[in-house]
């Protein structure tokens, strides 16, 4: 049955006294680290342990991606043509010369990319991804994807040059970039993104 002008009035529960330091303990209890470095990982594969480890580490970033948006989102990793040649697309600021890329997959090195490469949008969970509030919806971002960062390099100094010198920008948790309303015509960021910019040893 329906009231015009009735407005129900609702309780609301009591307020949860919870903080950081609490803990959900049915997500505690699954926790595969609790048992030791002897007992593995069981129920995993030897490559889910390797993702696991890069997570625990945090040596990989995270996309979640919409559902729908799966086969687009998965269509731009595939060369196009029978070769299988991956393409280099330029990032933020770069101006592809001509000359400078084979358009069948090679670059001005001579190396070859299984994959095309573009830019996206990622996130650099905590260890584990431990106490990290997610945001959307179950519904229409059921799962996503895990990129590895590059293992090539030493130490942390030479991963943020490396990070620096092209272009892959970072900021902590909760800033708001919205590079594509921050960015001018020539891949420079604007209105203090790029001041807000931090290192990734520094989120680490």
């Amino acid at each position: 049955v329906v009231v015009a002008n009735f407005q129900p009035v609702i309780e609301p529960l009591e307020a949860l006294d919870l903080n950081s330091k609490h803990v959900f303990e049915p997500l505690f209890d699954a926790d595969p680290f609790l048992g030791g470095e002897e007992d593995g990982l069981p129920g995993l594969t030897k490559a889910e342990c390797e993702v696991v480890e890069m997570l625990k580490s945090e040596k990989a970033v995270v996309k979640t991606v919409r559902n729908q948006d799966w086969t687009s989102f998965l269509n731009k990793f595939k060369p196009e043509g029978d070769e299988g040649k991956g393409e280099r697309l330029p990032g933020p600021g770069e101006r592809r010369k001509k000359g400078d890329d084979d358009p069948k997959g090679g670059d001005s090195s001579g190396e070859t990319h299984p994959f095309n490469s573009f830019v996206t949008s990622t996130s650099l969970l905590p260890s584990c991804a431990k106490k990290m509030r997610c945001f959307g919806s179950t519904n229409e971002y059921a799962t996503g994807a895990v990129f590895a960062l590059p293992a090539s390099f030493p130490n942390d100094a030479s991963e943020d040059d490396a990070a620096k010198r092209t272009r892959t920008w970072s900021w902590p948790s909760g800033y708001s970039a919205k590079t594509e309303f921050n960015i001018d015509h020539r891949g420079n960021l604007i209105n203090g993104r790029e001041e807000a910019l931090v290192p990734l040893s520094r989120m680490r």
